[in-house]
């Protein structure tokens, strides 16, 4: 008798339960305080945010080239500030995008409005983890638009694939990376170009890619966050320049 007169109330709390438990499976890895600092501008780089990206463009260095960035699943767009940065700082200007509830498969189509944008200039475009599948899939659909892609941790999949695109391509893995899949990683060289180049970071992971601390699943790093980011900067740098 009570449960049919106060079915709303228990049609509510189950609601609301079900509501906290998809809040909870959501919830971001957070970006760290070194990333979070990087949002302001200096004399080297320009720091402009909207409400779908950050943009990081020289100030003091001429422009080379724009990176589009798509950040990793569940992870908070601002914490790729610190690799962007240095980016702009090399001379690229980079955008990291915001995603719907950070999850990039929501938001696959969103570098559309970052290339409204640009002028005549080179654009790469890449991303981190599920970042970078999402990124291949929107590169592969708009060839004409890219000079290449980039992979950190990553890989594209059948809807991403590149191998009858005139794309090149980059790959970054980390040896101690225990999240990436590694059996789809091997599988995915089916989906890339011959002219893809792979670089072996020794002693990073999964987590270093960005700057949001410890990510459920990785290996601790033997190197730190810092030093990954630099790797990853200098050789993305030396590709990026060859392909143009």
């Amino acid at each position: 008798m009570w449960l049919r007169k106060h079915w709303w109330k228990v049609l509510l709390a189950t609601i609301l339960i079900l509501i906290a438990i998809i809040f909870w499976f959501l919830r971001p890895y957070t970006a760290s305080e070194e990333a979070l600092s990087l949002l302001q501008s200096s004399e080297q780089v320009e720091v402009e945010m909207n409400s779908n990206w950050i943009e990081f463009s020289p100030r003091k260095t001429e422009l080379e080239a724009n990176v589009i960035m798509y950040p990793g699943g569940l992870v908070q767009h601002e914490s790729y500030a610190p690799l962007a940065y240095s980016l702009a700082e090399e001379g690229f200007r980079t955008f990291v995008i915001k995603m719907p509830v950070n999850l990039a498969v929501l938001g696959g189509n969103k570098a559309q409005d970052v290339i409204k944008e640009l002028g005549d200039e080179p654009v790469f475009i890449g991303g981190h983890s599920l970042g970078g599948v999402m990124a291949s899939r929107f590169a592969a659909d708009n060839e004409e638009v890219f000079n290449g892609v980039f992979f950190l941790a990553s890989y594209p999949d059948e809807k991403g694939s590149l191998t009858d695109k005139q794309l090149s391509s980059i790959s970054f893995i980390a040896t101690n990376d225990s999240v990436l899949n590694k059996d789809r990683y091997d599988k995915a060289e089916a989906y890339l170009t011959s002219e893809h180049l792979e670089i072996i970071i020794e002693g990073g992971n999964h987590a270093q890619f960005g700057s949001y601390g410890a990510q459920k699943g990785d290996t601790p790093a033997s190197i730190s966050t810092e030093e990954q980011l630099k790797q990853v900067r200098d050789a993305l740098s030396k590709w990026i320049t060859r392909q143009y």
